[in-house]
């Protein structure tokens, strides 16, 4: 399971809607024209999903620069429940100084994934965009991906959702929710059930060292499963622990698939 805003600053809160061609080779998602500077590095992630069909994917991962050469390109087979990421520092894309622009896409030639896009500073770790491959921020059920995300040890990862007031439109039953957060290897790293009074919210933080990992950065998958009651509203936060403050936000992210 599992403010489209564009005011470019160290940090972006950024969430797109993006398009999916159907192509020969199954599924095209791409991200457009992506500034990048001397000191990032772009971050090309895929988490493969087995709860529609528990067959393994076939994922290509690629980079082109602004006049369309491949900077970068590589295919790989995911297990069900299991992710993937293929990463482009600055010097591959050819930036020594400055910014410049890259082409981010991939190609799912079998099975359906989530994905995203991230670009990190590569000193420190941290992420200044996030933008998967999103649904609309809208009430619902069922099983909700948010697509995998970066966190460093500076960072917590938060998970909200809010359960919609009765208005004309319907609403006023209580919501029944599972938060949950899992590695790209599909382990669950920490999970809770709430019920949520209509009106009312509730969230699920992930602290870096609740992953487990003993790296700079790591990769996760944030999720939730609404149950019996009524949809919920959420979205995934990462917070700066430093100054308390969201960096990245994004929506629900929406199945690539090859089917």
């Amino acid at each position: 399971m599992r403010n489209t805003g564009l005011t470019l600053s160290a940090v972006q809160i950024l969430t797109l809607a993006l398009a999916g061609v159907a192509t020969a080779g199954g599924m095209e998602v791409n991200f457009g024209p992506t500034a990048i500077t001397a000191q990032e590095t772009a971050r090309l992630n895929a988490f493969c999903d087995g709860s529609v069909s528990p067959n393994p994917c076939q994922v290509k991962f690629e980079f082109h620069d602004a006049d369309g050469s491949v900077l970068l390109s590589r295919t790989m087979t995911l297990d069900p429940n299991t992710g993937g990421f293929v990463d482009l520092p600055a010097e591959k894309a050819g930036l020594a100084r400055g910014r410049g622009e890259i082409d981010p896409c991939l190609d799912i030639a079998v099975g359906g994934a989530f994905v995203s896009l991230e670009i990190f500073d590569t000193g420190s770790q941290r992420t200044r965009l996030l933008i998967n491959w999103g649904d609309r921020s809208m009430p619902r059920t069922g099983d909700v991906d948010f697509g995998p995300a970066g966190i460093t040890p500076s960072d917590t990862a938060r998970l909200g959702a809010t359960c919609p007031a009765s208005d004309e439109r319907g609403g006023g039953l209580a919501c029944n929710v599972l938060f949950e957060y899992h590695d790209m290897n599909g382990r669950t790293l920490k999970q809770l059930a709430v019920t949520i009074e209509p009106g009312k919210s509730a969230f699920l933080d992930l602290h870096f060292a609740e992953a487990g990992s003993i790296a700079r950065r790591v990769t996760i998958d944030p999720c939730w499963k609404v149950g019996d009651g009524g949809p919920v509203t959420g979205t995934f936060v990462i917070i700066d622990d430093g100054i308390g403050q969201p960096g990245v936000q994004s929506y629900p992210a929406a199945l690539a698939s090859a089917q």
